[in-house]
């Protein structure tokens, strides 16, 4: 769903705007289009919940903990506080992953992303974050990020430091 985008706001800190307007300002237009056709962001919603479990089980150090559905609810919790800004990744009606920002009241936003193994080093990733940085560019003009990398994580480092981002957005790498 596209729309058009011409409220801009200028926003340098979240005291200019209160976090439902910045989240207001971002889900306008429902979904965030991207230049995939099959594929867009919409608003996390309950019924990610699972899928953003089974995800945490495929990265996390400590997966027996996600054994313990009261840990899991805490997770989820922290998932989707007020601060956070969080998009659903859809592909042909799937959700694959999940994208944004972990906190909005701290600057600069700290990009945050998590993509199923199954559908990781096809691009979709990129896909995903230059049509989430674009609109948040377009909507609150926002060009300053940071990521944090786990120093071991080759990939994920190159795929932050490639021209896509690079060029378009001032992104810190944090270690």
């Amino acid at each position: 769903a596209s729309g058009n985008h011409n409220n801009k706001v200028e926003a340098t800190s979240v005291s200019e705007l209160d976090i439902k307007g910045i989240k207001d300002r971002i889900w306008t237009f429902d979904d965030i289009p991207t230049d995939a056709e099959n594929i867009y962001l919409r608003p996390v919603s309950a019924i990610d919940r699972n899928d953003y479990i089974e995800i945490q089980k495929e990265y996390s150090a400590i997966k027996s903990m996600l054994n313990d559905e009261s840990y899991c609810d805490t997770l989820w919790n922290e998932y989707m506080k007020d601060e956070s800004l969080m998009c659903s990744i859809i592909c042909d009606g799937v959700y694959i992953g999940y994208c944004g920002i972990s906190n909005i009241k701290k600057q600069p936003w700290e990009i945050v992303i998590e993509i199923k193994s199954q559908w990781t080093k096809q691009g979709l990733g990129v896909i995903a974050l230059r049509a989430m940085l674009n609109h948040f560019k377009c909507c609150l003009n926002v060009k300053e990020y940071r990521v944090r990398i786990d120093p071991g994580n080759l990939p994920s480092q190159k795929f932050f430091e490639s021209p896509v981002f690079l060029s378009h957005q001032n992104i810190s790498l944090l270690s």
